[in-house]
């Protein structure tokens, strides 16, 4: 079995945001609020979903 993995997202602005694990498990999926921060785990490689990402600098 694959060792589960953390990723931070933070946002500048609304966005709403889906990460998806290797296997399939749909770890967040919600807006983010500017300021606000997510920490969530999952097994790598993600797949990661950004909506109003040309207006939203997300770190990661």
């Amino acid at each position: 079995m694959a060792e589960a993995h953390s990723i931070k997202i933070t946002s500048q602005t609304d966005s709403w945001v889906q990460i998806v694990d290797a296997n399939g498990n749909k770890v967040l999926s919600e807006i983010i609020r500017p300021g606000y921060e997510r920490v969530v785990a999952g097994v790598p490689p993600y797949r990661v979903k950004v909506g109003n990402a040309p207006k939203n600098p997300i770190v990661f």
